[in-house]
């Protein structure tokens, strides 16, 4: 991957389409499931 395209790629940003699993899941999950968008050193 070149490094332009790499930068590229970190700008990217993402819209989901609109779902129904939102009103299933709690809070955590969706904390969880939006900090994987995002890189992080951190493992918590």
């Amino acid at each position: 991957m070149e490094k332009n395209e790499t930068f590229l790629r970190s700008k990217v940003g993402l819209a989901l389409q609109e779902t129904r699993f939102m009103d299933r899941i709690t809070v955590q999950e969706t904390l969880n499931l939006f900090g994987t968008f995002y890189k992080s050193k951190k493992k918590d």
